[in-house]
């Protein structure tokens, strides 16, 4: 690629960005009578395609901000982070920022926590998957054997620590929820299975912390230790089968 060929598309790139500050209109436009009608075209192709994939990926973000606040989180989502390859299925990651920074009033902490929520929601398909394992498998396993059994996460599994109630908000705007939701603190594990859908499985601070070591490590004996120093009646078979359940765990060895 030559240097002026570069040039001319950054300086294209930067014109659809930002149409009020480039210049880049000259770079194309001779001979055209009306170059700046024409170039508005592209602008907002970029912006109306730009906005309609990220509809699909935040659904509930946008019944609840409206559809010009959605525009102008968009718009700034756009121009702060532009997109970077030619799916934009895999564009988005900073929308919930984008929404924080130009969403104001009551409802701006619960749609910043909602897009980031769809967020995760929306990218778990694609992550690697691992095949999940199940509890009547884990109950094959000598007892014996248990000290040094190893497990990992599967499936598409992602964590969500979140100060609203963002499954409850989604429930409530996209499936006909009966009630606004109250505020309360939710901590879960989000995850998709091919099987078992999509599950959320709200978790306390020591199922957290043996989460958290399998993730790490994988030692079931170390993970165990872990949810112990937090809850002395720390149940580890009850977390095995809610993880179980919902294809979250694959038994790595034993």
């Amino acid at each position: 690629m030559t240097t002026g060929l570069r040039q001319l598309q950054a300086a294209w790139a930067t014109a659809l960005l930002h149409p009020d500050s480039a210049t880049a209109v000259e770079h194309w436009a001779a001979g055209i009578r009306t170059p700046a009608a024409g170039f508005a075209v592209y602008v907002n192709s970029v912006r109306a395609n730009t906005r309609n994939a990220l509809a699909i990926s935040y659904p509930a973000t946008r019944a609840l901000i409206g559809e010009r606040a959605f525009a102008k989180a968009v718009l700034a989502c756009l121009q702060t982070h532009p997109p970077t390859a030619g799916d934009l299925a895999e564009y988005g990651a900073a929308f919930a920022d984008a929404v924080a920074a130009t969403v104001f009033g009551e409802s701006r902490e619960v749609a910043h926590e909602l897009a980031r929520y769809e967020w995760v929601l929306d990218q778990l398909p694609r992550r690697p998957r691992k095949p999940a394992s199940t509890l009547a498998e884990a109950a094959q396993i000598p007892a014996e054997n248990w000290q040094r059994l190893r497990l990992s996460a599967a499936g598409h599994c992602a964590e969500f620590i979140s100060p609203v109630p963002v499954r409850a908000w989604r429930a409530y705007l996209l499936d006909g929820g009966a009630s606004r939701p109250l505020h309360h603190d939710e901590r879960c594990l989000i995850v998709a299975d091919e099987d078992a859908g999509v599950s959320i499985l709200p978790l306390g601070a020591a199922d957290w912390a043996w989460w958290s070591e399998i993730c790490r490590s994988g030692e079931l004996t170390a993970a165990t230790t872990a949810g112990l120093a937090l809850e002395s009646d720390f149940k580890l078979l009850t977390l095995l089968e809610r993880l179980f359940s919902v294809g979250a765990l694959r038994i790595v060895e034993w």
